[in-house]
């Protein structure tokens, strides 16, 4: 409710449409949505569309069930997997590693409160 009153008092209306439709879409979806965390330290700058791929990292010695986000290559951050960086309406790393293979790949659909990175599995 923050959000869309901060863009109501600062005319903003496009941008409340499309908040407006995200949240909607948070809501009644029954895709499987993640959100990529951790992109700043990556030095990565999401972008709508982009397909990237997901590798299980279970070798990985601050999460067993770390899944790393790849672009061309190149790590671009993780499926989030703590409290702190998870919403209500995402799955989380621990909840979706025995749903993906080694090679599956995720959409990313939006950026939600300049702050989430918002991805379907494909």
């Amino acid at each position: 409710e923050a959000k869309k009153a901060y863009l109501i008092a600062y005319k903003e209306f496009d941008k409340l449409k499309e908040f407006e439709s995200q949240v909607e879409y948070l809501k009644t979806t029954n895709d499987t949505l993640i959100n990529i965390s951790g992109s700043y330290f990556y030095n990565f700058t999401p972008e709508e569309n982009l397909i990237i791929n997901l590798v299980k990292e279970e070798d990985n010695e601050h999460d067993p069930d770390a899944i790393a986000a790849y672009l061309n290559g190149q790590k671009i951050g993780y499926v989030a997997n703590s409290d702190y960086t998870l919403i209500d309406e995402v799955k989380s790393a621990s909840k979706i590693k025995n749903l993906i293979k080694d090679n599956s790949q995720a959409k990313i659909l939006f950026i939600y409160l300049d702050e989430y990175i918002i991805a379907k599995l494909l």
